[in-house]
């Protein structure tokens, strides 16, 4: 993302690739001297916790597999200050996913691979 100091900044949280995923738990870490959350918007499958300054806590469920590119949800900043780059990285603590198999009465879940990749909120002077 990029924008001006003062000015606001949106930043998706994307599930990219080949997508399998029922849920997922992660923390979202940013420098709160210099990015300031505004919102998070999503669509009421994303629950999240801001209390940790610099910290947003985002827990996805869904009740089928996501199975393709999708914008899980949109955090909005507002740029307080820098220069150059301010890292937005990503930690994840569990990721689920279920094997709807419609031929047997297995339900199961299961974890699939996953990668992180984060991201930078570019500061233009």
């Amino acid at each position: 993302a990029y924008g001006k100091v003062g000015g606001t900044v949106t930043v998706p949280v994307t599930l990219c690739g080949q997508v399998c995923v029922a849920g997922f738990d992660i923390t979202i870490t940013y420098d709160p001297e210099l990015l300031k959350l505004i919102s998070v918007a999503e669509d009421g499958a994303v629950l999240y916790n801001d209390e940790v300054p610099g910290k947003i806590r985002l827990n996805y469920v869904s009740v089928e597999n996501t199975e393709a590119d999708v914008d899980i949800c949109r955090l909005q900043f507002q740029i307080k200050g820098g220069s150059g780059s301010i890292p937005v990285t990503m930690e994840l603590h569990s990721i689920y996913a279920c094997s709807n198999d419609m031929d047997t009465e297995d339900d199961s879940m299961y974890v699939p691979e996953a990668y992180l990749v984060g991201g930078n909120v570019h500061v233009i002077p």
